[in-house]
């Protein structure tokens, strides 16, 4: 079935979209680090205290995320051993519990979304929310 930017929604066609709005989100040339954290800090202030090396691991979590949601596009073999070992690295910055998890997938792709402005479509939010729930699902099996 066609959908916008003349892209096809099937099972080949998941991670191209997702490619194609990574493409829309680089031409903006915001980094999307800091304005993703903006608004984890905002709604979960307490978690400013577990990043240490903030210059560092912040931009790591957010390449991270954004590798596992697209590995998970690809069908990668890895992506659920890797969510597995990060809920268990995780552990040691205390109690995180699934809905951080969630919102933090959600706020990624609304931060993506931000930048992109005009350039997101509805099939760019479909794929990423798509990819999103999927990795949810993971998360809640490998907790």
């Amino acid at each position: 079935m066609p959908v916008e930017n003349d892209l096809l929604v099937g099972d080949t066609a998941r991670a191209d979209i997702l490619e194609q709005s990574l493409w829309v989100v680089a031409e903006a040339d915001r980094d999307i680090t800091p304005i993703f954290f903006d608004r984890l800090f905002a709604r979960y202030p307490e978690q400013r205290r577990s990043f240490h090396h903030a210059d560092s691991t912040c931009g790591a979590m957010v390449n991270e995320m954004i590798e596992t949601l697209m590995g998970l596009a690809t069908g990668e073999d890895w992506v659920e051993r890797s969510t597995q070992s990060l809920v268990m690295a995780h552990r040691c910055y205390g109690d995180i519990g699934l809905p951080l998890y969630a919102a933090s997938i959600d706020m990624l792709i609304d931060t993506l979304a931000e930048v992109a402005g005009h350039g997101w479509s509805k099939a760019f939010d479909a794929a990423w929310r798509e990819q999103g729930a999927a990795l949810k699902g993971i998360l809640a099996r490998v907790y």
